[in-house]
């Protein structure tokens, strides 16, 4: 069985480029406009192929470990992530705020719901105001904000843990199940902060040397 992944060169744009991987990724195939650019596989990419295009770029492709055994398919054109792709910062931000964004409004339609009813408590009211900070903060975020962004991910890791804390019984068996979830969790928050970080690094104005006097 194979899957296939097509891309663009620019956002909004064709998407040109296809991989077609086995899902072991031993066996991969790279094609730009129907055409070939050549056959790999999966120890080829944990080391990272670069293929040189008509117009004198370069593409490169390459695997990254995740969690559990899971990879993600980086690439980038002279060096710039593929919209897309599993290195678009776009992508990582859009997806991160995506999880924030649905635990908050999770937990403003429970607290909601309480208010609603006329049977809220404090619970009910803390639910709904720090719910309405992670939208506001993941608002700033998508716009590009570092500290909103870090903000955003500390309220969100902090009321996890308080609601596993209060919520879930803790034993030997589940300790390591946990630990490796709030790890998952972290890891993709920190991809979350990175890729703001990113994204305002290739917005820096191109700063050019004084021409010399």
């Amino acid at each position: 069985m194979l899957f296939t992944s097509r891309y663009a060169f620019q956002r909004h744009g064709p998407k040109r480029l296809v991989v077609r991987r086995s899902r072991t990724w031993e066996q991969v195939s790279v094609r730009l406009d129907a055409v070939e650019l050549g056959p790999t596989s999966k120890a080829a990419l944990r080391e990272g192929v670069e293929y040189k295009l008509y117009d004198h770029s370069v593409l490169r492709l390459w695997l990254e470990p995740g969690p559990r055994d899971t990879f993600f398919l980086m690439i980038t054109r002279n060096g710039h992530p593929l919209p897309e792709s599993d290195g678009d910062p776009v992508k990582i931000l859009r997806f991160t705020l995506a999880m924030i964004g649905i635990v908050a409004a999770m937990q403003m339609f429970i607290g909601l719901t309480g208010v609603t009813r006329g049977r809220a408590d404090a619970e009910d009211y803390w639910a709904v105001i720090l719910g309405v900070m992670l939208v506001i903060l993941g608002l700033f975020a998508w716009h590009r904000s570092v500290v909103a962004m870090v903000a955003a991910c500390a309220l969100f890791i902090a009321e996890l843990a308080v609601c596993f804390a209060l919520e879930t019984h803790v034993t030997v068996y589940n300790v390591w199940n946990l630990l490796f979830a709030f790890g998952l969790i972290g890891w993709l928050l920190l991809r979350g902060i990175k890729a703001v970080r990113d994204l305002n690094a290739v917005s820096l104005p191109i700063r050019h040397p004084p021409d010399a006097a």
